[in-house]
């Protein structure tokens, strides 16, 4: 990434305002959702809804709202019509992304007219206003149709164009872990998806903490990666850190991830500090390097929050990763690498990697295993090995071995030197060697 890339970014605002987000909903879906998180009151987060359909824009209890064109009636299903109408207030969209405006999350439902056509207008002005945009989008149902699935591809498409990062979610996944859920509660899963993304990224910039990660570190993370997911987990400190890390990379309704060719992420260990060991930091971030491959971008932070008692918090922002299993029109699947290419059809079964991470209990305790203090063979006894030098075993397994002669220079001897003792051989770095 080029040094000058944060030239035109701002880090300081005057009358010490902090880092400012917003989050724009476009659609009848993405409006709904922003609807939810303004329930969840965010902390330096401004509320936007863009609308065609004037009556929903009305019915909705967000307060700053667009028009979007002259009609009223909406754009149908035709995504046309809902760029034309963004096109039609672009002026009006402009005035949203001022100079305290660090990033945009555009969200919108896609298969439909308006926030298909509209979010990527949307999200081209801000780009070109110079913020970083991560859209937040759902595909729709297979047995939606396939126009529907066609349309919320192309829109897929026309929106990677101009956003830094694209959460996506797949509503076909709602069937199999809440098909047995009111379609109220189901539909609400994928709104705490949504919610717990902005919630992540306002928490991470606005709260204060031990160790700090500021909007710079988020758009190192997020900018020109291409793919993104973010997560937050809780779990007691008897649980550990690395079960608050499982839950917070484990989303049934997240497109399967190849979270192992990952090339950023960001992991925030929220906890109170006089009852958290400090070997909960170095499970948070061995787990999430493990998981993610050791992405060359990463970020640790810590935040002390009295509020949780005995439970520790992890938020989780990892970018650049392949999309897999992605539902296409045409009844097969698609795969979305981080530069947009896609790949259809079949292919390699070992090149998919499941999203099911599993966060095993020795790993947490120590990874790679602890080192054996002493290795012995099946025929040693443990006895005759007390009362035997290391040193002499080792020639003696040479010896029997390799054929190496006793007067071998790699043979470790004892040589009386005036009145000390020492240990030699003609290798030194052999030394290393000893049990």
């Amino acid at each position: 990434m080029q040094d000058d890339f944060f030239d035109d970014f701002p880090v300081e605002f005057p009358d010490g305002k902090s880092s400012h987000i917003k989050v724009i909903g476009v659609g009848g879906g993405g409006c709904n959702v922003v609807a939810e998180i303004s329930k969840t009151n965010p902390k330096d987060v401004d509320l936007i809804i863009c609308n065609t359909d004037e009556q929903a824009l009305n019915d909705n209890p967000v307060n700053q709202k667009i028009k979007l064109g002259s009609q009223k009636l909406g754009a149908g299903l035709d995504p046309a019509k809902g760029r034309l109408a963004a096109k039609s207030s672009e002026a009006e969209i402009e005035l949203l992304f001022d100079e305290e405006t660090e990033m945009v999350f555009v969200t919108a439902c896609l298969g439909g007219g308006t926030g298909t056509g509209a979010a990527p207008v949307i999200a081209e002005i801000a780009k070109r206003k110079g913020k970083l945009v991560v859209g937040v989008v759902t595909k729709p149902f297979k047995d939606e149709g396939v126009d529907f699935m066609q349309r919320a591809n192309d829109g897929l498409n026309e929106l990677r164009k101009y956003v830094d990062s694209t959460i996506l979610i797949d509503n076909q996944k709602l069937y199999e872990p809440y098909g047995d859920l009111s379609i109220e509660d189901a539909y609400s899963k994928v709104n705490e998806v949504l919610v717990t993304a902005v919630k992540g990224i306002s928490d991470i910039v606005t709260i204060s903490g031990k160790m700090n990660v500021d909007m710079n570190d988020v758009r190192r993370v997020l900018a020109k990666s291409g793919t993104a997911t973010i997560g937050i987990g809780e779990a007691t400190t008897e649980e550990g850190v690395g079960v608050a890390v499982e839950k917070a990379l484990k989303s049934p309704l997240l497109n399967d991830c190849n979270f192992s060719s990952s090339k950023g992420a960001i992991v925030i260990l929220s906890c109170d500090l006089s009852k958290t060991l400090l070997e909960a930091r170095r499970q948070a971030t061995e787990t999430v390097q493990n998981f993610t491959g050791n992405p060359k971008v990463f970020k640790f932070g810590l935040y002390p929050i009295m509020d949780l008692a005995d439970k520790v918090r992890v938020t989780v922002v990892i970018s650049g990763f392949r999309l897999e299993n992605v539902p296409n029109w045409g009844g097969e699947n698609i795969y979305i690498d981080p530069d947009g290419k896609i790949t259809q059809g079949d292919i390699d079964p070992g090149k998919i990697y499941k999203n099911e991470p599993t966060i095993e209990d020795e790993y947490i305790k120590r990874k790679g295993g602890e080192k054996p203090v002493l290795v012995i063979e099946q025929e040693n006894e443990l006895l005759a090995l007390e009362e035997e030098p290391a040193y002499e075993r080792k020639n003696k397994r040479k010896k029997e071995r390799f054929g190496t002669p006793e007067n071998s220079a790699n043979f470790f001897t004892i040589k009386d030197i005036g009145n000390d003792t020492f240990f030699s051989t003609d290798n030194s770095f052999l030394h290393k060697t000893q049990d």
